[in-house]
């Protein structure tokens, strides 16, 4: 059995071992051999274990003097397939309208709907909404959004509809001047209709919110500007009281398999290694374990037995462990595991099978990947 201190860390250019033994660090470039140096992507885990990367441009602008060449162009319409079994790459079927700052969601049919975003060449608005089929391997348009946006989250709810909030819109001021906008605005998709509709409006724009699905099926949206909650049932939002111990701004929160939602980290001019836990049908707050080290912009997945982990980001990898639940005083504690080869500022990480965590940069990052292997 692996401890903590022997941990396995793989980056999509560089491997790791990590730990206090004489293991030493080992190079093994490892590319995207599909579409390259590419940032500003979507990237969703399938049902089958493999990791679907689609759209995004490459990390080198365009010539000053011009746009891409048409090769590159033709790139930016590749979808790529991850197999962290077999730690490699393969193509899948090309997007019909290439994009960036787009949003994937994996719907429960196992499909794939993207949305939104911008073209890599023009800056033009994608209106055009897309469904991946796994098991074909292709795309295909399946309507077009009245109000495209991009930069948004998607959230997929108990009924099989997706909840898209935030991002940034084009808007027209009552001056009459026309511009980008972020947008309180929110709306549902029906992936058994193909339609659109109102989800109601957020009190304010929720610009870098974290968004995580409760056990009630409400959604939770958390941001430096507070907290807001959509009820599906009723359509409608409401505000809560923020959590006192952490900065909404740079957070991270996840709901755990105990039915809490954790929070942790976040900036406030300082980076803070405070945590909150947020209990749903008390809908009260309370101070959580402190980390070990400020973090923020990172990312915490949930694990098994109500654990977490927090990943990427400033701050190095920690991990939660709750209390037995025979302490009632306890909060849980952290454990730190390892440190990043290098800041993942605004990292994503997702779980993969067999202990695995894949991490990677957000946006307008650098376009390097961390495969993280967990401790058994």
């Amino acid at each position: 059995m692996r401890t903590a201190l022997g941990l396995s860390l793989l980056v999509l250019g560089v491997s790791f071992t990590m730990g206090c033994g004489p293991g030493q660090p080992v190079s093994e470039p490892i590319t995207n051999t599909v579409q390259g140096e590419t940032i500003n992507s979507s990237v969703v885990k399938l049902d089958s274990g493999l990791v679907l990367m689609v759209g995004g441009r490459p990390k080198e602008p365009p010539p000053p003097e011009g746009n891409w060449d048409e090769e590159t162009k033709k790139k930016m319409a590749f979808s790529a397939l991850y197999d962290p079994e077999k730690n490699e790459w393969k193509k899948t079927g090309d997007i019909v309208q290439p994009r960036q700052l787009a949003s994937a969601v994996k719907l429960s049919t196992g499909e794939v709907m993207l949305s939104g975003g911008k073209c890599p060449s023009s800056g033009r608005f994608i209106n055009a909404v897309e469904l991946y089929d796994p098991v074909a391997g292709t795309w295909k348009t399946i309507s077009d959004w009245e109000n495209p946006r991009y930069g948004h989250q998607s959230t997929l709810l108990p009924s099989g509809k997706v909840l898209v909030t935030g991002g940034r819109v084009w808007s027209k001021a009552p001056s009459g001047k026309e511009g980008e906008a972020s947008t309180t605005g929110a709306e549902l998709y029906d992936p058994a209709t193909h339609q659109w509709s109102s989800a109601g409006g957020m009190i304010q724009s929720m610009r870098d919110a974290t968004l995580t699905l409760l056990g009630s099926g409400e959604v939770m949206v958390l941001s430096s500007h507070g907290v807001e909650i959509y009820n599906p049932e009723s359509n409608t939002w409401r505000r809560e009281k923020a959590p006192p111990f952490v900065a909404l701004h740079g957070h991270a929160a996840t709901h755990l398999d105990s039915g809490e939602l954790l929070v942790t980290g976040g900036t406030n001019g300082y980076s803070l290694s405070s945590t909150a836990l947020y209990d749903p049908s008390e809908k009260t707050w309370v101070a959580g374990p402190p980390l070990n080290q400020a973090h923020w912009n990172h990312k915490t997945i949930a694990l098994t037995g109500g654990k977490a982990l927090v990943i990427g980001g400033f701050g190095d990898i920690e991990l939660y462990t709750p209390p037995p639940t025979s302490d009632t005083d306890s909060k849980g504690s952290w454990t730190h595991l390892a440190k990043t080869p290098r800041p993942y500022n605004k990292g994503n990480a997702i779980l993969l099978p067999k202990n695995k965590v894949l991490l990677w940069g957000a946006m307008d990052e650098e376009p390097s990947w961390l495969l993280f292997t967990l401790p058994e």
